[in-house]
Protein backbone atom coordinates (compact mmCIF):
# COMPACT_ATOMS: atom_id res chain seq x y z
CA UNK A 1 0.00 0.00 0.00
CA UNK A 2 1.37 3.41 -1.01
CA UNK A 3 4.63 1.83 -2.13
CA UNK A 4 5.46 0.68 1.40
CA UNK A 5 8.53 -1.46 1.60
CA UNK A 6 7.63 -4.87 3.06
CA UNK A 7 9.33 -5.71 6.33
CA UNK A 8 11.10 -8.68 4.74
CA UNK A 9 12.63 -6.47 2.05
CA UNK A 10 13.62 -3.79 4.54
CA UNK A 11 15.47 -6.32 6.65
CA UNK A 12 17.13 -7.95 3.63
CA UNK A 13 18.72 -4.61 2.86
CA UNK A 14 20.61 -4.88 6.13
CA UNK A 15 23.47 -7.23 6.90
CA UNK A 16 22.77 -10.76 5.69
CA UNK A 17 23.74 -12.06 9.13
CA UNK A 18 20.65 -10.57 10.80
CA UNK A 19 18.03 -13.22 11.27
CA UNK A 20 16.07 -11.61 14.07
CA UNK A 21 12.72 -10.07 13.05
CA UNK A 22 10.45 -7.58 14.73
CA UNK A 23 7.85 -9.40 16.84
CA UNK A 24 4.19 -8.55 16.62
CA UNK A 25 1.50 -9.81 18.92
CA UNK A 26 -1.82 -11.32 17.89
CA UNK A 27 -3.46 -8.06 18.94
CA UNK A 28 -1.55 -6.17 16.25
CA UNK A 29 0.95 -4.58 18.60
CA UNK A 30 4.40 -3.91 17.27
CA UNK A 31 7.41 -3.77 19.59
CA UNK A 32 10.73 -2.17 18.79
CA UNK A 33 13.69 -4.46 19.28
CA UNK A 34 17.00 -3.12 20.42
CA UNK A 35 18.72 -1.51 17.46
CA UNK A 36 22.04 -3.03 18.45
CA UNK A 37 22.29 -6.60 17.15
CA UNK A 38 25.61 -8.41 17.31
CA UNK A 39 25.80 -11.57 15.19
CA UNK A 40 29.31 -13.07 15.04
CA UNK A 41 30.63 -10.22 17.17
CA UNK A 42 29.74 -7.70 14.45
CA UNK A 43 27.62 -4.74 15.61
CA UNK A 44 24.83 -3.86 13.18
CA UNK A 45 22.41 -0.96 13.66
CA UNK A 46 18.85 -1.33 12.50
CA UNK A 47 18.23 2.10 10.93
CA UNK A 48 15.35 4.34 11.89
CA UNK A 49 14.16 4.21 8.29
CA UNK A 50 13.94 0.42 8.37
CA UNK A 51 12.05 0.50 11.66
CA UNK A 52 9.70 3.13 10.26
CA UNK A 53 9.10 0.99 7.17
CA UNK A 54 8.32 -1.93 9.48
CA UNK A 55 5.65 0.15 11.22
CA UNK A 56 4.10 1.15 7.89
CA UNK A 57 4.19 -2.44 6.73
CA UNK A 58 2.39 -3.59 9.88
CA UNK A 59 -0.33 -0.94 9.49
CA UNK A 60 -0.63 -1.64 5.78
CA UNK A 61 -1.22 -5.35 6.45
CA UNK A 62 -4.58 -4.60 8.11
CA UNK A 63 -7.23 -6.02 5.80
CA UNK A 64 -10.97 -6.49 5.52
CA UNK A 65 -13.02 -9.58 4.80
CA UNK A 66 -15.38 -8.57 1.99
CA UNK A 67 -18.10 -10.46 0.12
CA UNK A 68 -17.05 -10.79 -3.54
CA UNK A 69 -14.22 -8.36 -2.79
CA UNK A 70 -16.71 -5.54 -3.18
CA UNK A 71 -14.48 -3.25 -1.15
CA UNK A 72 -11.82 -3.30 -3.90
CA UNK A 73 -14.16 -2.28 -6.71
CA UNK A 74 -14.39 1.14 -8.32
CA UNK A 75 -16.71 3.75 -6.85
CA UNK A 76 -19.01 3.37 -9.85
CA UNK A 77 -19.22 -0.39 -9.31
CA UNK A 78 -19.93 0.00 -5.60
CA UNK A 79 -22.70 2.50 -6.26
CA UNK A 80 -24.06 0.03 -8.79
CA UNK A 81 -24.57 -2.49 -5.99
CA UNK A 82 -27.32 -0.21 -4.70
CA UNK A 83 -28.70 1.98 -7.44
CA UNK A 84 -28.46 0.13 -10.73
CA UNK A 85 -30.66 -2.66 -12.04
CA UNK A 86 -29.46 -5.99 -13.26
CA UNK A 87 -27.32 -8.85 -12.11
CA UNK A 88 -24.70 -6.64 -10.44
CA UNK A 89 -27.13 -5.28 -7.85
CA UNK A 90 -26.63 -6.65 -4.34
CA UNK A 91 -30.31 -6.86 -3.43
CA UNK A 92 -29.53 -8.37 -0.04
CA UNK A 93 -26.92 -5.69 0.65
CA UNK A 94 -24.40 -8.34 1.62
CA UNK A 95 -21.63 -5.74 1.35
CA UNK A 96 -22.83 -4.51 4.73
CA UNK A 97 -21.38 -7.72 6.20
CA UNK A 98 -17.79 -6.68 5.45
CA UNK A 99 -15.61 -6.96 8.57
CA UNK A 100 -12.07 -5.85 9.36
CA UNK A 101 -9.92 -8.89 10.05
CA UNK A 102 -9.07 -7.92 13.60
CA UNK A 103 -10.30 -8.25 17.15
CA UNK A 104 -9.64 -4.58 17.86
CA UNK A 105 -12.81 -3.22 19.45
CA UNK A 106 -12.41 0.34 18.17
CA UNK A 107 -11.75 -0.69 14.56
CA UNK A 108 -14.72 -3.09 14.55
CA UNK A 109 -16.96 -0.45 16.11
CA UNK A 110 -16.13 2.11 13.42
CA UNK A 111 -16.83 -0.41 10.66
CA UNK A 112 -20.18 -1.20 12.26
CA UNK A 113 -21.01 2.51 12.48
CA UNK A 114 -20.51 2.79 8.73
CA UNK A 115 -22.71 -0.24 8.07
CA UNK A 116 -25.42 1.18 10.36
CA UNK A 117 -25.21 4.54 8.62
CA UNK A 118 -25.68 2.98 5.17
CA UNK A 119 -28.56 0.86 6.46
CA UNK A 120 -30.28 4.01 7.70
CA UNK A 121 -29.72 5.72 4.38
CA UNK A 122 -31.15 2.75 2.46
CA UNK A 123 -33.98 1.55 4.68
CA UNK A 124 -35.39 4.62 6.40
CA UNK A 125 -35.61 8.37 6.43
CA UNK A 126 -34.08 8.54 9.87
CA UNK A 127 -31.05 10.68 10.56
CA UNK A 128 -27.82 9.21 11.86
CA UNK A 129 -24.32 10.61 12.01
CA UNK A 130 -21.87 9.68 9.32
CA UNK A 131 -18.79 8.14 11.00
CA UNK A 132 -16.56 10.26 8.74
CA UNK A 133 -18.23 13.57 9.52
CA UNK A 134 -15.70 16.28 10.30
CA UNK A 135 -12.91 14.89 8.11
CA UNK A 136 -11.48 16.95 5.26
CA UNK A 137 -12.56 16.40 1.69
CA UNK A 138 -9.08 15.14 0.80
CA UNK A 139 -9.18 12.47 3.51
CA UNK A 140 -12.69 11.46 2.43
CA UNK A 141 -11.45 11.19 -1.14
CA UNK A 142 -8.58 8.95 -0.04
CA UNK A 143 -11.02 6.58 1.67
CA UNK A 144 -13.63 6.64 -1.11
CA UNK A 145 -11.19 5.80 -3.90
CA UNK A 146 -8.99 3.37 -1.94
CA UNK A 147 -9.25 -0.02 -3.68
CA UNK A 148 -6.54 -1.73 -1.61
CA UNK A 149 -8.99 -3.57 0.64
CA UNK A 150 -8.18 -1.56 3.78
CA UNK A 151 -11.76 -0.29 4.15
CA UNK A 152 -15.14 -1.97 4.18
CA UNK A 153 -17.52 -1.29 1.30
CA UNK A 154 -19.85 0.53 3.70
CA UNK A 155 -16.97 2.72 4.88
CA UNK A 156 -16.09 3.72 1.33
CA UNK A 157 -19.76 4.48 0.65
CA UNK A 158 -20.03 6.51 3.86
CA UNK A 159 -16.94 8.51 2.90
CA UNK A 160 -18.40 9.06 -0.58
CA UNK A 161 -21.68 10.32 0.88
CA UNK A 162 -19.89 12.72 3.23
CA UNK A 163 -17.63 13.98 0.43
CA UNK A 164 -20.63 14.52 -1.83
CA UNK A 165 -22.31 16.45 0.97
CA UNK A 166 -19.33 18.80 1.27
CA UNK A 167 -19.17 19.28 -2.51
CA UNK A 168 -22.89 20.05 -2.64
CA UNK A 169 -22.61 22.59 0.17
CA UNK A 170 -19.72 24.31 -1.60
CA UNK A 171 -21.53 24.28 -4.94
CA UNK A 172 -24.59 25.85 -3.31
CA UNK A 173 -22.47 28.62 -1.76
CA UNK A 174 -21.03 29.44 -5.18
CA UNK A 175 -24.48 29.37 -6.75
CA UNK A 176 -26.04 31.71 -4.21
CA UNK A 177 -23.12 34.13 -4.55
CA UNK A 178 -23.30 34.30 -8.34
CA UNK A 179 -26.94 33.54 -9.28
CA UNK A 180 -28.81 36.32 -11.04
CA UNK A 181 -25.66 38.38 -11.47
CA UNK A 182 -24.99 38.81 -15.17
CA UNK A 183 -21.69 40.52 -14.48
CA UNK A 184 -19.96 37.18 -13.75
CA UNK A 185 -18.68 34.89 -16.50
CA UNK A 186 -20.45 31.64 -15.59
CA UNK A 187 -18.00 29.51 -17.57
CA UNK A 188 -15.07 30.95 -15.63
CA UNK A 189 -16.97 30.53 -12.35
CA UNK A 190 -17.64 26.86 -13.10
CA UNK A 191 -14.04 26.22 -14.09
CA UNK A 192 -12.71 27.89 -10.93
CA UNK A 193 -15.17 25.90 -8.81
CA UNK A 194 -13.90 22.67 -10.36
CA UNK A 195 -10.28 23.73 -9.87
CA UNK A 196 -10.95 24.45 -6.19
CA UNK A 197 -12.45 20.97 -5.69
CA UNK A 198 -9.54 19.33 -7.50
CA UNK A 199 -7.22 20.68 -4.80
CA UNK A 200 -9.03 18.41 -2.33
CA UNK A 201 -8.90 15.28 -4.48
CA UNK A 202 -6.70 12.29 -3.76
CA UNK A 203 -4.46 11.04 -6.54
CA UNK A 204 -6.73 7.99 -6.84
CA UNK A 205 -9.79 10.18 -7.42
CA UNK A 206 -7.96 12.22 -10.05
CA UNK A 207 -6.92 9.02 -11.79
CA UNK A 208 -10.44 7.54 -11.80
CA UNK A 209 -11.83 10.83 -13.15
CA UNK A 210 -8.95 11.11 -15.66
CA UNK A 211 -7.79 14.44 -14.27
CA UNK A 212 -4.14 15.02 -15.17
CA UNK A 213 -1.61 17.80 -14.71
CA UNK A 214 -2.14 18.72 -18.35
CA UNK A 215 -5.92 18.89 -18.02
CA UNK A 216 -5.59 21.07 -14.90
CA UNK A 217 -3.16 23.34 -16.73
CA UNK A 218 -5.64 23.54 -19.62
CA UNK A 219 -8.46 24.56 -17.27
CA UNK A 220 -6.27 27.22 -15.67
CA UNK A 221 -5.39 28.54 -19.13
CA UNK A 222 -9.05 28.83 -20.08
CA UNK A 223 -9.80 30.76 -16.89
CA UNK A 224 -6.94 33.16 -17.51
CA UNK A 225 -8.05 33.72 -21.09
CA UNK A 226 -11.68 34.36 -20.11
CA UNK A 227 -10.69 36.78 -17.38
CA UNK A 228 -8.41 38.65 -19.74
CA UNK A 229 -11.06 38.87 -22.46
CA UNK A 230 -13.73 40.11 -20.05
CA UNK A 231 -11.67 42.24 -17.66
CA UNK A 232 -13.32 45.46 -18.86
CA UNK A 233 -16.84 44.01 -19.18
CA UNK A 234 -17.41 41.54 -16.34
CA UNK A 235 -16.66 41.27 -12.64
CA UNK A 236 -13.59 39.24 -11.78
CA UNK A 237 -14.73 36.26 -9.72
CA UNK A 238 -12.60 35.18 -6.77
CA UNK A 239 -13.21 31.52 -5.80
CA UNK A 240 -14.90 31.04 -2.44
CA UNK A 241 -13.04 29.15 0.25
CA UNK A 242 -13.97 25.48 0.53
CA UNK A 243 -14.26 24.71 4.23
CA UNK A 244 -12.25 21.66 5.35
CA UNK A 245 -10.80 21.01 1.90
CA UNK A 246 -7.25 19.80 2.54
CA UNK A 247 -5.72 17.42 5.03
CA UNK A 248 -2.61 18.31 7.00
CA UNK A 249 0.66 17.83 5.13
CA UNK A 250 1.85 15.08 7.48
CA UNK A 251 -1.53 13.36 7.91
CA UNK A 252 -1.34 9.89 6.40
CA UNK A 253 -3.45 7.62 8.61
CA UNK A 254 -6.64 7.34 10.61
CA UNK A 255 -6.92 5.78 14.05
CA UNK A 256 -10.14 4.38 15.48
CA UNK A 257 -10.32 5.55 19.10
CA UNK A 258 -12.73 5.11 21.96
CA UNK A 259 -13.94 8.46 23.27
CA UNK A 260 -15.63 7.08 26.37
CA UNK A 261 -19.02 5.62 27.31
CA UNK A 262 -18.86 3.15 24.44
CA UNK A 263 -18.44 5.82 21.77
CA UNK A 264 -15.79 5.73 19.05
CA UNK A 265 -14.45 8.09 16.40
CA UNK A 266 -11.81 8.42 13.70
CA UNK A 267 -8.79 10.58 14.48
CA UNK A 268 -6.31 11.80 11.87
CA UNK A 269 -2.65 11.26 12.68
CA UNK A 270 0.84 11.23 11.23
CA UNK A 271 2.65 7.90 11.02
CA UNK A 272 5.94 9.72 11.59
CA UNK A 273 4.61 11.21 14.83
CA UNK A 274 3.44 7.76 15.91
CA UNK A 275 6.86 6.32 15.10
CA UNK A 276 8.72 9.09 16.95
CA UNK A 277 6.62 8.52 20.05
CA UNK A 278 7.16 4.76 19.79
CA UNK A 279 10.93 5.19 19.63
CA UNK A 280 11.23 7.82 22.34
CA UNK A 281 9.03 5.95 24.81
CA UNK A 282 10.08 2.46 23.68
CA UNK A 283 6.42 1.51 23.82
CA UNK A 284 4.14 -0.98 22.10
CA UNK A 285 1.83 0.43 19.47
CA UNK A 286 -1.53 -1.12 18.62
CA UNK A 287 -1.58 -0.91 14.84
CA UNK A 288 -4.84 -2.87 14.47
CA UNK A 289 -6.88 0.31 14.98
CA UNK A 290 -4.99 2.17 12.25
CA UNK A 291 -5.58 2.55 8.52
CA UNK A 292 -3.14 4.21 6.14
CA UNK A 293 -4.58 6.80 3.81
CA UNK A 294 -4.03 6.18 0.10
CA UNK A 295 -2.51 8.99 -1.96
Amino acid sequence: MNGITPLSVALQNLNAGIVQSRPTSDSGEITLLSTNVTPSSTKVTLSDDSRYQALLSQIGSNTVSSVNNNNTKSVKEILGLIFQTGAQVDRDYRFLDDKPETEDTSRLAMAQQAADYIKTMLYSDGQTQNPFEGLSRQVLSSITYDRSGSWTTAERLSAFWQMNKLDTEYGNEVFFKTQGIDDYDTVAVNLMTDLKMIQGMSEAEKSEKMITKDSIKDMQGKVAKLQDENKDKLLQYTPLEYNNLMKGDSTDLLIAKETGFGSYMWVTESSKSIFTSMVEKNEKINTSSMVLLAR
